[in-house]
């Protein structure tokens, strides 16, 4: 059986190098293979479509290149039916955007599964003899992803703070420069 991954860091190669390890030794221990070919991988950083000024969503509709890449994939193959990410925000920051994806794979029948969170999308039925959505752990991830955007804005408002006071108090506001 085949996996794909979706392997997204905003800094540095090492947590790139880290992400595929880890999500190579999860698939590996399931009894999947990743060909190289279905390892998504990008730097990309921000809040996808977000403005920060007015602190809303540009634009709803945005796909990070390496999903899109993934989208594709799964569209040529019938037999991808697993995409493992390392964390949520892995797919997106935008809570629209993420509930789009998730909806996306389940009506191509492609389980998610989130390895922070160990939540799998869809779950085998003895019962019913198929893999079928799994609505509690659906439910999590919506949530979970506009949490998500609560909790950015509320750091964005306390960072805002803390340089303010910072400021007024005439101390140094910024950081030093790498060169």
């Amino acid at each position: 059986m085949k996996a794909a991954l979706v392997i997204r860091a905003s800094r540095d190669k090492q947590e790139m190098d880290s992400q595929r390890e880890q999500l190579l030794r999860y698939a590996e221990a399931e009894g999947y293979t990743v060909p190289a070919e279905y390892i998504h991988e990008e730097h990309y950083t921000g809040m996808d479509g977000f403005d920060p000024k007015t602190e809303e969503y540009l634009d709803t509709d945005f796909v990070r290149p390496s999903i899109a890449r993934l989208q594709e994939q799964i569209e040529r193959d019938n037999d991808l039916k697993l995409v493992i990410i390392s964390e949520l925000t892995r797919l997106s920051r935008n809570p629209f955007t993420v509930t789009r994806l998730v909806n996306w794979f389940n009506t191509r029948q492609v389980t998610l599964y989130i390895y922070d969170m160990e939540w799998c999308t869809r779950k085998y039925s003895p019962l019913q003899k198929k893999w079928v959505i799994d609505d509690s752990v659906i439910d999590q991830i919506f949530a979970a992803a506009n949490y998500g955007v609560i909790e950015w804005k509320k750091i964005r408002k306390r960072t805002k703070r803390g340089r303010d006071y910072k400021a007024e108090q005439g101390l140094y506001v910024g950081h030093l420069s790498d060169g």
